[in-house]
């Protein structure tokens, strides 16, 4: 360290104390001016004022800041030069490319117009015809009831179709493009492809406060939108409106003895055979009975009677071509086994005495006088004549056939009239004019004919005199000491309590429903239950010929009374198919009464 020299003051005394003289030669007075000289001149910042002095000179761009520098000096461009550059920043740089103002606006102009467009889909392409949120929600509508439809659930509403074909219906053709039209004719296939799947249900509520006999139904549910049937009186031809082909339509056939079909008959004439050859309609010899056939081409028909919530007196029907609940029954097609069979008979004609040689036996039969002055019991011996052993085939007209076939007519009619609609049948000339009819006078009427006189009989799903000309009286349904009572089955699947029907009602189903009001007046009043619909009031200053159910209602509420329905020759606007009467016990007979066949095969 010899040939260093010091450059400071503070190096000197630092020298002078380390290695200049020997330390342990100096004065200790001469050390501490030393060392105080030292602490002034650390504190006082020490070393020099001049630059030069430095040994470490700070440097910019490698240029050693001493003496005047100007930026080119330093390689710093100028002031003005910085104004025209950016802050660098990782990963990026200058492109050569200006980006100009117009560039802007058109990148702008392809934002907007991307605002616009949709994303391209491979295999789909954009479509000309506007999908509405109408078709929206028709579709989703229908998925829903198909999604019901796949669950086993009931269907209740097809709103987006019903509200489709609603427009069709108010729309003429012009006022529907092509595209329209197209969706139009495809929401048409579609609700004929969803009635296959789901079945039908038709539907009607009757309103008892309501007087009118057409405002009285309302339609419902698949029965929406139909047209009622009725028969045109000026033209002499029966408008079946929107239900020719209903499925429940029946087929006159020939039924034998042993419950099977050995031919269906032409509908338009009962002489001949389907396929055009003579019948054996009018032949006593013949081994059976002309009927109609009710279970067409498979489907049953399942009724539900749903009184109003806290109202017996109005009710909402259901005729369903399926099971759709448990509450839907078929009692009809039920026999005597208990069994639910594809088919339940109904007699075409009143029924007439025809002797087998030793015997009397209830026929249905063409070309016959009717049966007359027999009481209930003997009526019912002469029907069971047709069977060929001890199981009951065949008998007397049974409640749940009666209450479901006016119901029937109630639905397609879309009213209470059944006079009005279909015809007033004989129900004038008393005893002469219903001794001197012949059956069969209307083989070659259809299913349906009537006459706004009343001197001819009327015709209904293909059966002569359903009301008027002869009382009918019927099994499954009696009052004792005004209570009514039913039984809708030969068995007791449908909660009665012993197998068989009789005259005095014992084990039947009590439905109350006492009468009230004035015997042999106009029905006012129907109470309505799940087993059926049973007249509850007659009062000639609330009902007539022509408002609420247009036919009378007699009854007594002493004893017990077996029923018969329709009215006879002479009952004149009484008549209809809502004309019960609860009046006389089983032993009435006269020309007034009489019986008609009933058949439920074994299988």
């Amino acid at each position: 360290m010899a040939d260093w020299t010091p450059q400071s003051r503070v190096e000197e005394i630092l020298f002078d104390t380390i290695n200049g003289e020997p330390y342990d030669g100096l004065p200790q007075s001469r050390i501490e001016e030393l060392l105080l000289e030292l602490k002034e001149v650390i504190e006082q910042g020490g070393g020099t004022n001049d630059y030069d002095d430095l040994l470490n000179q700070p440097k910019i761009n490698d240029v050693t800041l001493k003496g005047n520098k100007s930026l080119s000096d330093l390689g710093i461009a100028s002031a003005s030069a910085l104004a025209n550059k950016v802050d660098k920043v990782a990963g990026k740089g200058l492109s050569t490319n200006d980006y100009s103002n117009e560039d802007k606006a058109i990148v702008g102009g392809v934002t907007a117009a991307l605002a616009d467009k949709v994303d391209k889909v491979a295999g789909k392409s954009l479509s000309s015809n506007d999908f509405t949120d109408a078709y929206k929600t028709a579709i989703g509508d229908n998925t829903t009831a198909i999604s019901g439809i796949k669950n086993g659930e009931e269907i209740n509403s097809f709103g987006g179709v019903e509200s489709a074909l609603a427009l069709k219906q108010n729309a003429t053709d012009n006022s529907l493009d092509t595209e329209a039209k197209t969706i139009v004719g495809a929401i048409n296939e579609l609700e004929c492809d969803i009635k296959l799947l789901k079945g039908t249900i038709y539907a009607f509520h009757i309103n008892g406060a309501e007087g009118d006999p057409a405002s009285k139904v309302t339609y419902l549910k698949d029965a929406i939108g139909m047209r009622p049937a009725k028969m045109d009186y000026t033209n002499g031809v029966f408008d079946y409106g929107s239900w020719k082909d209903a499925f429940f339509m029946p087929r006159p056939c020939m039924v034998r003895q042993n419950g099977t079909v050995d031919y269906y008959l032409k509908e338009d004439d009962y002489t001949k055979k389907a396929d055009g050859t003579a019948s054996d309609v009018a032949d006593t010899a013949y081994d059976g009975n002309a009927m109609m056939e009710w279970g067409r081409n498979g489907k049953k028909i399942w009724m539900k009677i749903e009184p109003d919530s806290g109202n017996a007196n109005s009710c909402t029907v259901y005729i369903a071509d399926h099971r759709v609940n448990a509450t839907y029954h078929d009692w009809s097609f039920h026999n005597c086994k208990g069994v639910s069979v594809d088919h339940f008979y109904t007699p075409i004609y009143n029924g007439s005495a025809v002797s087998d040689g030793t015997n009397n036996v209830l026929r249905s039969l063409s070309g016959q006088y009717i049966s007359y002055s027999q009481i209930a019991s003997t009526e019912i011996t002469m029907a069971g004549r047709n069977n060929a052993g001890s199981a009951e085939i065949w008998g007397t007209e049974v409640y749940a056939d009666i209450v479901l076939i006016n119901m029937l007519l109630t639905l397609i009619g879309k009213s209470t009239n059944t006079q009005g609609v279909f015809g007033r049948g004989l129900d004038d000339g008393g005893e002469n004019a219903m001794k001197a009819y012949v059956t069969g006078a209307l083989n070659d009427k259809g299913l349906f004919f009537g006459y706004n006189d009343r001197s001819h009989g009327v015709k209904v799903f293909g059966m002569e005199n359903w009301w008027a000309c002869q009382w009918r009286r019927y099994r499954g349904h009696i009052m004792v000491d005004g209570v009514q009572k039913v039984k809708l089955t030969y068995g007791t699947e449908d909660g009665s309590t012993a197998a068989g029907y009789n005259l005095t009602g014992d084990d039947y189903i009590s439905v109350g429903a006492t009468p009230t009001g004035t015997n042999g007046q106009y029905c006012d009043e129907y109470e309505f239950s799940p087993n059926g619909a049973f007249p509850k009031d007659a009062d000639n200053t609330k009902a007539t010929a022509a408002t609420h159910y247009c036919d009378g209602f007699l009854f007594n509420n002493s004893g017990a009374q077996v029923p018969y329905r329709g009215g006879r020759s002479g009952s004149g606007s009484f008549c209809g198919a809502w004309y019960v009467a609860l009046d006389y016990d089983a032993s009435r007979s006269g020309w007034s009464v009489g019986a008609a066949l009933s058949c439920k095969p074994l299988a």
